[in-house]
């Protein structure tokens, strides 16, 4: 990834939309989107600082480290109003790809079943670092509409991709959602299990959670717009293998 003699440069590549206003990019895993308490760790926003000459850039939301995907900052001041209003109204439209493995999942979990998940999401206090729970101290409501996508059953448990759109912005929301369904995200430490047996050997060494899409109205013209990242292809080899070691059922 990066490191304080070797920061992240974004490239054209990297670069999913850009014009006088915006610019979003496609974030690695790994990245934070922001300083951390490490202040020589680098991360997304001075990475596009860089990229940008030192001008202006302007953040309105984020996604956790681990998490590669559409990332949206804004270039010129004006943009700012109209962002900050989509992002705290919801109306900005996120759809998140993650892979996921169960050993007892909840029966509700199918292939191709739509799922939408309304409860509350609050601060686990029963762990000793931050961590998060449905339910738990000063918890918020939260709503994630989730799609499996593929479904395959394996020798010693379950794995799923799974389509996911938060209505809300809780922290960890995705994962702890997910986590409750007995689906915990494939490489999530904080909310996982060990993985199953059967996909160590191919498992990619990240979280499996990735900003696919965001859609919004662009913040000055007001057009519908919607900005994609092209799926990481570590993920699809790895689905592709586990499709081929699936049990066939039937």
């Amino acid at each position: 990834m990066s490191s304080p003699s070797n920061p992240w440069c974004v490239t054209k590549n990297d670069v999913l939309f850009e014009d006088e206003w915006i610019i979003a990019i496609n974030k690695p895993s790994g990245l934070p989107s922001q300083a951390t308490l490490d202040p020589a760790r680098d991360h997304a926003f001075a990475a596009v600082s860089r990229y940008l000459g030192g001008h202006y850039v302007g953040l309105h939301h984020r996604l956790d480290a681990g998490t590669s995907g559409v990332l949206l900052l804004a270039k010129n001041k004006l943009a700012n109003p109209s962002l900050s209003a989509q992002f705290q109204d919801h109306s900005v439209q996120k759809t998140y790809v993650a892979i996921a493995a169960a050993t007892q999942p909840d029966t509700r979990v199918a292939q191709d079943a739509m799922i939408l998940l309304k409860d509350s999401i609050g601060e686990d206090k029963t762990s000793r670092i931050q961590k998060f729970c449905v339910g738990g101290k000063n918890r918020k409501y939260a709503e994630t509409q989730i799609l499996c996508q593929k479904y395959l059953t394996l020798r010693d448990g379950f794995l799923a991709w799974f389509a996911c759109q938060p209505r809300t912005g809780r922290t960890h929301q995705i994962r702890v959602h997910l986590a409750s369904l007995g689906f915990p995200i494939l490489g999530d430490t904080l909310y996982g299990n060990k993985p199953l047996r059967s996909i160590l050997a191919w498992l990619p060494d990240r979280l499996c959670l990735h900003a696919a899409a965001i859609a919004l109205k662009h913040p000055v013209t007001g057009e519908n717009m919607t900005i994609e990242a092209p799926c990481p292809t570590c993920f699809q080899k790895f689905i592709k293998k586990m499709e081929n070691i699936a049990v066939k059922t039937g």
